[in-house]
């Protein structure tokens, strides 16, 4: 876990170090020919610059995707380094993997041999935290995705790297479909088979016909005269104010606010532990789930309170509206007649 955290933090402070000549300096990922123009070259650097400030406010998928669009604006090898970091700080490790391995690739030569001894370390940590499926399906052409994430047409170039734990493996070509969810350990080979089925069409009852029946419609002679007197209105329940759930929206505020001052707390614990070189990463990464526990629980507890507050609230105002005139219509001998009470 060492290894992990230390290449983290350096990579972020190589990559501020190097920003000015970043994009200026020779791509060895494109040909002369293929140089991005000086405005191109103007919007990466913009986005570097705001993937920066998104990392240093802990944003790191923010990060990820202002890194990623400066990567493809204009390619250089130095960048796949900062991206890999971010990747493997989300958690990502099978698209940090693939970020190190291309970095790899890209730089040859021109990688000072103390960073690719570093780089080489850290993919063999990630080698035992990936696993590789294998996918087949009975329907050639359909999409497969993977954690509901696009990797391609079946029959596939060959196994897809993931990330170990549990993935969702889905399949679509039409209406045919298939999903199967599958737990991997890292260094797993798994292979994974999607029948495709086309959901059933809704089958008609034995009593239905196809032929919808006729409706008589009723004539004014077969009509039946309305009552003189209208029927008496069904008594209504005595109404009361919903204590029970206006106690469980305090409740649950009262848990979302001391959740949320613990998250506030962990927050700035793990930024303060983020700027010390000298944090080991079981204690950053501790603060980190941290963090994260408490943000979710307050996320979820506030949640929960507006959804009490607002039935409790909606039951209020309903068992508390009087009730509304009732009227009728009465027809007599003696005419027509509008009763009721007011």
């Amino acid at each position: 876990m060492e290894v992990m955290r230390a290449p983290v933090r350096a990579a972020f402070v190589v990559a501020v170090a190097t920003a000015a000549c970043l994009f200026h300096a020779p791509s060895a990922t494109a040909a002369p020919d293929a140089a991005p123009s000086a405005e191109t070259i103007a919007e990466a650097e913009r986005r570097f610059e705001l993937g920066k400030q998104l990392y240093q406010e802990n944003d790191f998928r923010g990060a990820l995707v202002e890194f990623q669009r400066a990567w493809q604006l204009a390619p250089n090898y130095k960048l796949l380094y900062t991206i890999a970091q971010v990747q493997f700080q989300l958690q990502d490790y099978a698209a940090a993997l693939q970020s190190f391995e291309r970095y790899l690739e890209l730089g040859r030569d021109e990688i000072p041999k103390a960073r690719r001894d570093e780089v080489t370390r850290e993919i063999d940590l990630l080698q035992a935290r990936v696993a590789r499926i294998e996918i087949t399906t009975n329907a050639p052409g359909a999409v497969v995705s993977i954690d509901d994430v696009e990797v391609g047409s079946w029959p596939l170039p060959g196994p897809v790297l993931v990330s170990a734990g549990r993935r969702k493996i889905s399949a679509v070509r039409g209406r045919a479909f298939a999903t199967k969810m599958v737990d991997l350990a890292g260094g797993d080979k798994s292979e994974v088979l999607l029948e495709l089925v086309e959901p059933a069409a809704p089958v008609p009852s034995a009593g239905s016909s196809a032929t919808p029946p006729k409706r008589t419609i009723p004539t004014a002679s077969a009509s039946a005269a309305p009552p003189d007197t209208p029927p008496p209105a069904p008594p209504q329940a005595g109404r009361s104010v919903p204590w029970g759930l206006w106690a469980a929206t305090g409740a649950l505020t009262g848990a979302a606010v001391v959740t949320g001052v613990f998250a506030l707390r962990s927050s700035n614990d793990l930024a303060d532990k983020r700027e010390r070189v000298n944090v080991g990463a079981d204690a950053l990464h501790e603060a980190s789930s941290h963090t994260e526990a408490f943000a979710v629980t307050t996320d979820i507890l506030a949640g929960a309170a507006l959804v009490c507050a607002g039935v409790s609230l909606w039951l209020t105002l309903d068992r508390s509206a009087p009730s509304a005139p009732s009227t009728a219509l009465r027809v007599s001998p003696r005419g027509v007649a509008l009763s009721g009470s007011f």
